[in-house]
């Protein structure tokens, strides 16, 4: 009878003090996942407009187009929590230059690999800072053009 009423009192005091789905939202649910922004420097050369998706709590993929270019990429944050400061890393791929082959314009496809920081608060808007080293290649034949170090800062929100 006493393993009985032992059992039945670690039963209810687990029922009693479990967290239930409505008393705790993980971060993840309430992760705001499609977000536009606005870029200035970055992967096209100065100002750029793009959007972003999270396919997971901490992997985001971005596009955008620019005054000089296009690009799509991936970003890794460490942590997404609303009201706190993430760090990221990702990598980009696009193409510099709008210019036919044949033009002075030369284009080249560009490999922007960022590392940042990024504040988002739980109303979705964002401000992000970055580093990053930029390789170049010469269009068609894949040159070696030149590496770079770079950045970007942008504002944007997710909805």
């Amino acid at each position: 009878m006493n393993k009985v009423l032992i059992i039945l009192c670690i039963s209810f005091s687990n029922l009693i003090f479990s967290q239930t789905p409505e008393s705790h939202v993980s971060e993840n649910s309430r992760l705001r996942k499609f977000g536009i922004g606005l870029q200035l420097l970055g992967p096209t050369g100065a100002y750029s407009i793009y959007t972003n998706l999270f396919v997971t709590k901490n992997v985001n993929i971005e596009a955008g187009i620019g005054i000089f270019g296009y690009y799509g990429g991936f970003k890794y944050f460490s942590r997404t929590k609303f009201n706190s400061v993430s760090r990221f890393v990702g990598l980009n791929i696009g193409q510099f230059g709008f210019g036919t082959l044949d033009s002075d314009i030369q284009k080249r496809i560009i490999f922007y690999a960022p590392y940042g920081y990024q504040f988002m608060n739980k109303k979705g808007y964002y401000f992000s800072v970055e580093i990053a080293i930029v390789a170049q290649a010469k269009l068609p034949t894949f040159e070696y053009y030149r590496i770079n170090p770079y950045g970007a800062v942008k504002i944007g929100k997710n909805f």
